[in-house]
């Protein structure tokens, strides 16, 4: 798409990782912005806005400034599993904590972070998060049913508690993706590691919301 609009006035914005390459990228039209991690000032900003003010927090925000280094999604998770392990409590950007700093571990790498989160699903949201993985960052709910087979009501209840966890996102009425790249990355290299890739469905079916579908070749 990319290089049948070179003659056209188009701007293409795309937001991708380091490790991605297309041919495109050696064009003379192509030009890469990169995205250095966030300054202290933006750091603080940010941990500002999901912890908040109060003084109980102040120690728990630095040493999650230090260990995230600027990544605002390591920033964002770091918080979020901070919650769900009761240290500390409230409402976004109105938090307390609930216990000492000193005793508080935080997950050196955000891939450490996005697989303990995992951890902790019911074993079918796993299931249904992992086959997801294997498909790719958008997986249609017709391909995700023939892959993790599944009921129809059980997919959809569990992609609902994982869209409650913001972990994916609907796209369409038929098709899911996951809320960030690295999040599918982390949990398709360890489901292929351990299980292997899943076979993919020779044929597709439409999926509602409500998970009923019908099969088409």
């Amino acid at each position: 798409m990319v290089d049948a609009a070179s003659t056209t006035r188009v701007l293409f914005l795309l937001n991708i990782r380091p490790e991605f390459h297309a041919s495109c990228m050696a064009r003379s039209y192509y030009e890469q912005v990169a995205l250095p991690p966030l300054d202290e000032s933006a750091t603080w900003e940010m941990i500002a806005s999901l912890l908040g003010n109060d003084p109980s927090v102040v120690a728990l925000g630095e040493l999650i400034r230090e260990r995230t280094q600027g990544n605002p999604f390591f920033i964002e998770e770091v918080v979020r599993a901070l919650d769900a392990s009761g240290v500390v409590e409230g409402r976004r950007g109105a938090c307390r904590s609930t216990g000492a700093t000193a005793e508080i571990r935080v997950s050196p790498t955000v891939q450490s972070l996005l697989a303990a989160r995992v951890d902790g699903l019911a074993e079918r949201d796993k299931l249904v998060l992992q086959s997801a993985a294997v498909i790719g960052k958008r997986f249609p709910w017709a391909v995700l049913e023939r892959v993790v087979g599944l009921p129809s009501p059980e997919v959809a209840a569990s992609l609902a508690a994982l869209e409650h966890a913001e972990l994916v996102h609907a796209e369409t009425e038929a098709e899911c993706s996951f809320r960030h790249p690295l999040t599918q990355e982390v949990h398709s290299s360890s489901t292929r590691a351990s299980h292997g890739t899943p076979r993919s469905p020779a044929r597709s079916r439409r999926c509602s919301p409500t998970g009923s579908a019908s099969t088409r070749a």
